[in-house]
């Protein structure tokens, strides 16, 4: 039976990934900035052995903090992705395709361990029939990955009581994507707190001995330096506050409004519903209690900070994923000897997630910066190997452009700047491309471009006259 469950899961998995609605494989999810700055530090470790962003040829940024919302458990590993089929955003896809199996293939054993071979099928089927886990999982994000170290991690805590290990795995997915996964830390001091009162810091110890050597190389690489201060108050202002547009909380009327009437939002609730149903009624029970009594805490814990952001579902993909896998569960507690009623009610769910995913499901789309990406590099080619490309706001476009080809300036969440604008360059470093004018230098830009390639599909490239 497992093998039939691994089987079909993987198919499905391996057809919801590699379909893509442009008939392109590399053009859904559309190749977009918090994807491109990841990528582009991959390239640049494998290009220059540093992990962080070009600003001018060969030169980086020098503060990783900025640009680090991708952790080095996946970035390193990318850039051996590239030393050995090359750099492009279809190896980076196939490279993320494998995390994608990888995940649901651990998470069939979690709940299998936990609960059961029909329980581990219904979880992974839902799981793998959900839109936002591939929206997610194909770019060159961090949230799959940290997902399948936090089972990884709650499967040695709960159920192995594994500590210093099950810590280990626990900073693994809290630096593969911080912004999502540090939430565990807090979250599994409250549930110890709760579960086990005057004993609690014992185990927390261990976890906590575990899970030092990872943060602490974590800090080394994304502080400039590791033992300044001032450093290390610049990354936590740009945590506590990582967000230019206002958050859902600066307009708590139309939050509301929003979140009821949002399907994805009455989609969980209803299923948040059916989970408290059945924990009230008891389904839960020992390490089980307790690993659900974690998911819980990372829930309230996400949702506070999804409240915070500007509406950003990305931040809730986790606690949906943990309904996901508790729904059937859930059932069979609350509808006893109804397996026939459980059957169709997870066939529902699958169809309407599947019909959503290849129908209604609102991915951006399109090629626009690889095409232009792919143009320059064509040009540049032909070229010497001082001509260099000027990229203005446009990370996707910066990330596809060779170390020694390009200067950048960009933004992280609209907050800060990194990099040298091309245009306030001197006469003779002005770059011989240019992407992404806004208005800027205009002086500088009438007397030194014209417009070279307007290209279909892609973006406006200028070239000095």
């Amino acid at each position: 039976m497992i093998h039939i469950i691994y089987s079909i899961v993987t198919a499905i998995a391996l057809s919801f990934s590699l379909w893509s609605p442009l008939g392109d494989f590399i053009a859904t999810p559309k190749f977009w900035r918090d994807e491109a700055i990841p990528f582009e530090i991959a390239r640049t470790f494998s290009e220059l052995g540093k992990l962080d962003v070009v600003v001018a040829p060969g030169q980086v940024d020098g503060r990783p903090y900025l640009t680090h919302a991708t952790g080095f458990p996946l970035t390193i590993p990318l850039a051996g992705v590239f030393e050995v089929f090359g750099v492009g955003v279809r190896q980076a896809r196939i490279f993320m395709i494998a995390w994608i199996l990888a995940a649901i293939w651990f998470l069939i054993f979690f709940l299998r361990t936990f609960w059961g071979e029909r329980e581990a099928f219904a979880g992974a089927l839902l799981i793998s029939t959900f839109a936002p886990f591939y929206a997610n999982g194909r770019t060159f994000t961090g949230e799959i990955p940290g997902f399948l170290f936090l089972l990884v991690s709650l499967l040695l805590i709960y159920k192995r009581k594994n500590y210093f290990w099950g810590g280990f795995a626990l900073a693994l997915a809290a630096v593969t994507k911080p912004s999502v996964f540090l939430l565990v830390f807090p979250a599994l001091f409250l549930e110890f707190l709760w579960a086990e009162r005057k004993n609690f810091w014992r185990p927390l110890l261990r976890i906590a001995a575990g899970s030092l050597p990872m943060l602490l190389v974590w800090l080394y690489i994304i502080l400039p330096n590791p033992f300044s201060l001032q450093s290390l108050a610049n990354m936590i202002d740009l945590y506590r506050h990582p967000f230019n547009e206002p958050s859902m909380l600066t307009h708590p009327w139309q939050a509301v409004k929003y979140l009821f009437t949002h399907s994805t939002i009455l989609y969980f609730g209803f299923l948040a519903a059916l989970i408290a149903w059945a924990y009230r009624r008891g389904a839960f029970q020992d390490e089980k209690r307790r690993v659900v009594n974690f998911m819980f805490v990372y829930g309230v814990f996400s949702i506070v900070y999804f409240l915070r952001s500007p509406g950003w579902f990305r931040y809730l993909l986790i606690s949906e994923l943990f309904a996901l896998m508790l729904v059937l569960p859930s059932f069979e507690e609350i509808f006893e000897d109804a397996k026939r009623a459980a059957v169709f009610f997870i066939g529902v769910l699958v169809v309407v997630q599947s019909g959503n995913y290849f129908f209604f499901s609102n991915i951006p789309s399109g090629l626009q910066s690889i095409r232009t990406a792919e143009a320059l590099n064509r040009e540049l080619s032909s070229r010497a190997e001082d001509a260099t490309v000027g990229i203005i706001y446009n990370s996707p476009v910066a990330a596809l452009i060779a170390s020694n080809r390009k200067y950048q300036i960009a933004t992280i969440g609209g907050r800060e700047t990194y990099g040298i604008h091309p245009l306030s360059l001197p006469e003779d470093k002005l770059p011989l491309y240019l992407v992404g004018y806004n208005g800027e230098y205009k002086e500088t830009f009438g007397r030194f471009y014209e417009l070279y390639d307007d290209l279909e599909g892609g973006q406006k490239i200028y070239k000095k006259k």
